[in-house]
């Protein structure tokens, strides 16, 4: 199984990545607010695989985001 890594690409970069690695699924709806997401497919797919996919991508991107937030923050200041 392939796993989601960023080498400081921009966040868009890896949901494109996943995208084009899962040739059923045609779109992807994060909603931050409920932390939900939804996802379209064409066809019959084996979710709990996709689910594993999915949760590394996003875990993968919030690490990104969550290191240049704290590389972005005046010494002796955490972002969250």
């Amino acid at each position: 199984m392939q796993t989601a890594t960023n080498s400081g690409g921009n966040w868009v970069d890896e949901l494109v990545k996943f995208l084009r690695e899962q040739p059923s699924v045609s779109a992807v709806r994060i909603d931050p607010a409920t932390q939900k997401v939804a996802i379209a497919t064409v066809g019959r797919m084996e979710i709990p695989g996709l689910e594993v996919k999915l949760a590394e991508t996003i875990a993968a991107i919030e690490a990104d985001l969550f290191a240049r937030a704290a590389a972005r923050a005046p010494g002796g200041y955490t972002v969250r």
